[in-house]
């Protein structure tokens, strides 16, 4: 692919140009990836893991930093900036519920108020639960097909807006024995590099005990980013002359804005046979999704008359 880039400008090689190929190659395939919901990109399902509480026993805290420290044990193993740390118990500690603002460690965790106590507490005796108020992602997720609990008859997942999730963990409603409200959210990269933010799925009510396959997910990837030249990139073959031409654009885009600009090349692409065989194609992968669910047709096998007088009665 990256010949390609050199070939549309005329370089004798990726090093002619002025930006990285690989940099181009993940431009255009991050754009790809955008431009239309590829069902090459859907995955298998994947079991999302529940995190039950975790238990503090022997807690120290250090009120300028805001710090609380396990003295013995990684009880913050699991633990994500977001989650709840509630103080049950220890010498001069206010009882309450705080939220974890960062995790410095496995044993130690920065919470975002210092109202834990005014002072520093180094008895050893801070004791408390860690709630998980996340479920993590799949490495390459991109967005939601479908998403459900694993093993249940009665209890179900629901989306919702993240202030009604703010809503229900503020007045403390009891859900736990029928429905998880899940929002999709990002956390901040962790370590020093940075990178890009890291999608999380938020949910209430935090769960009770552990379980690795709590949720069930049906999702579309994202990109997966070359970092070499010997790296192969996720494009089926009915798709590959469509991608060629999007790193083509990009590459003149980025190497010969003067001429025309990567959003009129772009354009282009998006009105062109290419485009529009790759998508079809794609989408004859599977034509059929068969009766539509709850429609009238279906509804009819209690009440035949349900019946349009164009629809074929169901066998």
């Amino acid at each position: 692919m990256q010949g390609h880039a050199a070939h549309t400008v005329g370089a004798e090689g990726v090093e002619g140009l002025s930006m990285s190929g690989i940099e181009i190659l993940n431009d255009a395939g991050e754009y790809y990836v955008g431009m239309h919901r590829w069902r090459h990109l859907e995955r298998r399902q994947a079991r999302l893991q529940m995190l039950g509480p975790d238990l503090l026993t022997n807690g120290n805290w250090v009120a300028a930093t805001k710090t609380l420290t396990a003295a013995a044990g990684t009880p913050f193993v699991d633990t994500v900036a977001g989650d709840i740390f509630e103080a049950t118990g220890g010498t001069g500690v206010t009882a309450g519920r705080y939220q974890i603002a960062s995790v410095t460690s496995s044993a130690v965790v920065v919470l975002v108020s210092a109202t834990l106590s005014a002072v520093d507490l180094a008895n050893s005796d801070i004791a408390g639960t860690i709630e998980h108020l996340s479920v993590a992602l799949p490495s390459d997720f991109g967005s939601i097909q479908a998403l459900d609990m694993s093993n249940s008859l009665v209890r179900a997942m629901r989306p919702t807006t993240k202030a009604h999730l703010l809503e229900l963990r503020s007045h403390g409603i009891s859900l736990a024995s029928w429905t998880f409200h899940y929002a999709l959210s990002f956390r901040a990269a962790t370590g020093s590099v940075g990178g890009a933010p890291v999608p999380i799925l938020e949910i209430y009510p935090a769960p009770n005990a552990d379980d690795p396959e709590g949720f069930t997910l049906y999702y579309r990837a994202k990109w997966r980013r070359a970092s070499t030249d010997s790296d192969f990139v996720d494009v089926p073959e009915y798709a590959e002359p469509l991608f060629k031409q999007i790193v083509r654009a990009f590459t003149r885009g980025y190497e010969e804005e003067d001429v025309a600009t990567m959003s009129q090349r772009l354009h282009e692409i998006e009105n062109s046979p290419l485009y529009i065989n790759a998508m079809r194609m794609d989408g004859h992968i599977m034509p059929d999704f068969g009766p539509i669910q709850n429609g009238a047709a279906e509804t009819s096998l209690f009440e035949p008359s349900f019946l349009l007088p164009s629809q074929v009665a169901p066998p």
